[in-house]
C-alpha cells in the first residue's frame, strides 16, 4: 500500500467575506512536492482580475522552496494559513500501486478544482438542470419518476399547476418541500433573461401557495464573468425576492452549501475523501 499526504491549493479571492476557490493540489511524493494547477485562468477571472495562473506559481514556488528546507509537510498548511493563497489542512489517499498514482491525482484534480462546467466551450455552456441532475444522480439521490419525491429523492418538472403550465425545475421532499430552479444568465438576450428570472419567481410563489408556505425555494444562477452578473443584477433582484436563497454556480462555496442543503434533506452523507 502507498499512502500520500496532499492538500488544495485555495484562493482567497475575497478576505472579507471568507471566500475561496480551489486553484490546485499540492501532494507529497517520495521525490519531493508535486504540484498540480488549473490549466487554465478561466476560474480565476471569473471571481477576480487581480489573480492569474502565475501568481498561483510563484506561491508554489515558495512552498517547495520551504519544503526543501523542511520537508515536513503537515506543517506547511500552518505556514501557509493566512493571505490571499492557503492551503488546506491535509488529507490523504492510498494507492496498491505506484502505476495508478496519476489516475488518482487526475480524478482529485477533477473532484476538487477543475471546475465542474469546464474550460472546453462545448462544456462550459451545459445547461445547469444538467449538472445538478448528473451531482444527484452521483449521489444516488436523483428520482427515475414523480413518484419518487415521496421517497426522498430529487425529481424534475414535477407539476405544481399543471393548469397553469408551471413545472418545479427540481423539487425533494422531506418534511418541507425544496424547491430548485434554475436562472442562465449567460448570453447577450436581456429579453430572454427577463422572461426568464420572471417565470422563475411565478413558479416559486406559487409552489409557496400550493405547499402552503411549507417550502425551502432556491434559486442556482450560472454567469461566465463578474460582468455578466453585474449586467444580470436586475434578474437576480428580481429571484432574490422570492426565492429562499440564490446560489452561483461558478461559486464553489456557494454550491457547498446548496449541496450540503439538499443532500442532508435527502439523509445523504458525504465525505471529504472516498
Amino acid at each position: 500500500m502507498n499512502k500520500f499526504y496532499f492538500s488544495i491549493i485555495k484562493l482567497i479571492s475575497d478576505p472579507l467575506r471568507a471566500e475561496s476557490i480551489n486553484v490546485g493540489l499540492l501532494i507529497q511524493t517520495e521525490h519531493g512536492l508535486d504540484v498540480r494547477l488549473l490549466k487554465t485562468e478561466q476560474k480565476l477571472k471569473a471571481v477576480s482580475d487581480r489573480f492569474s495562473l502565475s501568481t498561483i506559481e510563484d506561491f508554489t514556488a515558495e512552498i517547495e522552496w520551504l519544503y526543501s528546507m523542511t520537508p515536513d509537510f503537515k506543517s506547511l498548511f500552518k505556514l501557509c494559513s493566512n493571505g490571499s493563497i492557503q492551503l488546506s489542512e491535509p488529507g490523504m489517499f492510498v494507492i496498491r500501486d505506484p502505476i495508478l498514482y496519476d489516475k488518482k491525482v487526475d480524478q482529485l484534480m477533477m473532484d476538487y478544482v477543475q471546475p465542474s462546467f469546464s474550460s472546453e466551450r462545448s462544456k462550459q455552456n451545459k445547461r445547469i438542470i444538467t449538472q445538478l441532475k448528473q451531482e444527484f444522480s452521483r449521489v444516488g439521490i436523483l428520482g427515475k419518476n414523480h413518484a419518487d419525491l415521496w421517497n426522498h429523492r430529487v425529481v424534475s418538472n414535477f407539476p405544481i399547476a399543471e393548469d397553469e403550465g408551471i413545472y418545479a425545475e427540481l423539487l425533494l421532499k422531506n418534511g418541507a418541500y425544496h424547491l430548485t430552479e434554475t436562472l442562465d444568465l449567460r448570453g447577450d438576450s436581456v429579453k430572454q433573461k427577463m422572461g426568464d428570472s420572471a417565470l422563475k419567481a411565478i413558479t416559486i410563489s406559487k409552489a409557496k401557495s400550493v405547499f402552503e408556505g411549507k417550502i425551502k425555494s432556491f434559486v442556482v444562477y450560472a454567469v461566465n464573468s463578474i460582468s455578466e452578473e453585474k449586467s444580470g443584477q436586475r434578474q437576480l433582484n428580481l429571484v432574490e425576492g422570492y426565492a429562499d436563497n440564490v446560489f452561483n454556480l461558478l461559486s464553489e462555496q456557494d454550491m457547498a452549501r446548496y449541496f450540503d442543503h439538499m443532500f442532508e434533506a435527502a439523509g445523504a452523507s458525504l465525505k471529504f475523501i472516498n
